[in-house]
């Protein structure tokens, strides 16, 4: 009888025997026993049960309908289908032992149904390791189901290893398909705990750098910025550089995002210059590529701090990886970065070459964390190209499709803060006041520095241009922005205080000839 597993992702197909068994025409039991097989296949074929299908490494058969598959499985008595489970876990790996990271999952889903729970957990784990750089969405459900299958089990230093990871791991995978920091703090609690038991002082700073990443996503980027010197610290007592360099690529987007640019590009320097210490592990566990990440950051900090020809070969060296080479979120990112350096420049073409770049990543890879930058990237590039009803639709798009996954959603305000000038410059002054007032309420909220400048500089334009307004408020409204601007360093916003600053002159030379 053959059983084939169909759910999911895997569609590989394994075989059982009367005595012997199969997979990819890999065969044990003697000549009488294959023919014995051949002869029972055959005759399932005949009843239209099962179907021969061709491949280029042996003949396999297929149930002709799901139906025929369960109802075959269901006939099985318990044990009979424990061993038969047991017999295909180990047929895979004697056949796949040169590729097994690729069959872990599989191999997981048998050792689970035949009763091997831990072996179960420590193939899901591998699985999970192994798809991470590619499929974040199936490693977080790869790391939940290592939790799941481990809840029930004794403790011991294997199991509380496992689970430890797995949770930490839930946290480090969260952030990118929309988990909130109220559902992570579960995980995290129970990581740390699990750590602290098995005094494993490096899973500690790591599992309080994810826990931080996660509650920047809709919560405080000084409290990532707080959470990563906290982990840091706990990595610094003990003496692994490996752990420790890692922590400094952490707080450098932890300070960056934060609005720190200068501090964020120093700890991007030191932590550059030693990166080749991070060992594999550490490397794997993240779930990317730790230089590849930094180098995206050195550039993203050089443009905001204005110094554009510095960040280009960063942001070059990026985009010309393949897209095999590169977690998709790596790949987008220069190109955002490239459409600031457009909005800069004045340089619409530049805008719209990577704002298509970038939303068309972000469509194929599936992920709405990266669909959110992009989109807001490419409402970003209308407002650059003054496509102003395109851009407040991209942007609110952005911004509804945030709040509803709950993904991407520190940028919520710098969106906030775009939209409310694509408002500004399309004549719809009574929206774009309370859109910006929004921004700025959630900036704030967030300890979101740079889009409350860019927020605070939107909101002056309306001041100064309106007849309704207190030109004096405006222009202490200016005085905020350039002071953010001047403590965050994101010079690259100059461009838009200058122009402020010359619209406030022209309306004051209006203002005083009317009078």
């Amino acid at each position: 009888m053959e059983y084939i597993r169909m759910n999911g992702l895997n569609r590989d197909v394994s075989r059982i025997g009367l005595g012997t068994w199969s997979i990819g025409g890999f065969m044990w039991g003697g000549t009488d026993e294959q023919t014995a097989l051949e002869t029972i296949l055959e005759a399932l074929c005949g009843a239209e049960l099962l179907q021969r299908q061709a491949a280029p490494d042996g003949r396999w058969y297929a149930f002709r309908h799901p139906l025929i598959q369960e109802v075959a499985y269901r006939s099985l008595l318990n044990e009979r289908r424990r061993n038969l489970h047991s017999a295909i876990a180990d047929a895979i790996e004697a056949l796949f032992k040169e590729r097994l990271d690729e069959r872990a999952s599989l191999l997981a889903y048998h050792l689970e149904q035949s009763g091997q729970t831990l072996k179960a957990a420590q193939h899901n784990m591998r699985a999970a390791v192994w798809i991470g750089a590619n499929d974040p969405a199936q490693a977080l459900r790869s790391w939940k189901k290592v939790r799941e299958l481990l809840l029930d089990q004794l403790a011991s230093q294997a199991t509380n290893y496992l689970l430890m990871m797995a949770c930490g791991q839930i946290v480090n995978f969260g952030w990118r398909e929309g988990m909130s920091a109220d559902d992570a703090k579960v995980y995290f609690e129970e990581a740390k705990q699990l750590a602290l038991t098995l005094g494993d002082t490096r899973a500690n700073a790591l599992i309080h750098a994810a826990y931080g990443r996660i509650l920047a996503n809709g919560g405080s980027a000084d409290e990532y910025v707080e959470k990563t010197r906290e982990a840091k610290a706990i990595a610094d007592q003990g003496n692994d550089p490996s752990v420790q360099i890692t922590l400094k690529a952490v707080l450098c987007h932890a300070l960056w995002l934060s609005g720190r640019m200068r501090e964020a590009l120093q700890m991007n320097i030191e932590a550059t210059n030693r990166a080749h210490e991070i060992v594999k592990f550490d490397r794997e566990t993240l779930g990317f590529d730790i230089e590849t990440w930094l180098t995206v950051l050195r550039g993203r900090t050089l443009v905001m701090l204005n110094r554009k020809e510095e960040a280009r070969p960063f942001l070059d060296r990026i985009l010309q990886l393949e897209s095999s080479q590169v977690d998709a979120l790596h790949h987008v990112m220069p190109s955002m970065a490239y459409v600031d350096v457009a909005w800069a420049e004045g340089n619409v073409g530049l805008a719209q070459e990577h704002a298509d770049r970038a939303f068309s990543l972000a469509l194929k890879s599936g992920n709405p964390y990266l669909r959110v930058y992009a989109q807001a990237c490419r409402g970003f590039s209308h407002i650059i190209a003054r496509r102003l009803a395109s851009a407040i639709e991209d942007l609110s798009d952005a911004l509804s499709f945030a709040r509803s996954r709950k993904a991407g959603l520190e940028l919520e305000p710098r969106i906030l803060a775009d939209l409310a000038n694509a408002y500004r410059l399309n004549g719809e002054i009574e929206i774009a006041f309370s859109t910006v007032d929004q921004a700025i309420e959630v900036a704030i909220e967030r300890h979101a520095r740079v889009p409350e400048c860019l927020a605070r500089m939107v909101r002056a334009k309306l001041l100064l241009r309106s007849v309704n307004s207190d030109e004096r408020e405006g222009g202490q409204e200016l005085e905020r922005a350039k002071a953010l601007m001047r403590e965050t360093g994101a010079m690259l916003l100059e461009t838009f205080i200058n122009v402020t600053n010359v619209e406030h002159s022209s309306a004051h030379q209006i203002s005083t000839k009317a009078s």
